[in-house]
């Protein structure tokens, strides 16, 4: 079987930097911040292995389908290319935000 690469855009690092800063200053827990960031990490790269775990959920303007999936609090949000056996992890947001409006 042969596996996908996974790649964290920069929106998605962005968005892991800012929850890792709330959960660190304003919930004053940097080890648990530390903790969410590898959990959310190896959940992603855990992709590779099988992309399509998750159905697709919607698409974007560009006809990209859109595949989320929850890791803890938080919904990592992805696409794939097939063709170039590529896993781009678009964003990662707080689950109990209205994230049809986000995406």
């Amino acid at each position: 079987m042969k596996h996908f690469r996974v790649e964290i855009t920069e929106p998605a690092v962005d968005d892991i930097r800012r929850l890792c800063a709330y959960i660190s200053v304003n919930l004053k827990n940097p080890e648990a911040a530390s903790q969410q960031r590898n959990r959310i990490l190896s959940a992603a790269e855990a992709l590779a292995v099988f992309p399509k775990i998750y159905r697709v959920r919607k698409y974007d303007s560009r006809g990209n389908a859109l595949r989320y999936f929850p890791v803890d609090n938080y919904v990592i949000i992805y696409s794939l290319d097939e063709e170039r056996r590529i896993v781009n992890v678009l964003n990662v947001i707080y689950g109990k935000r209205d994230i049809d409006t986000i995406v």
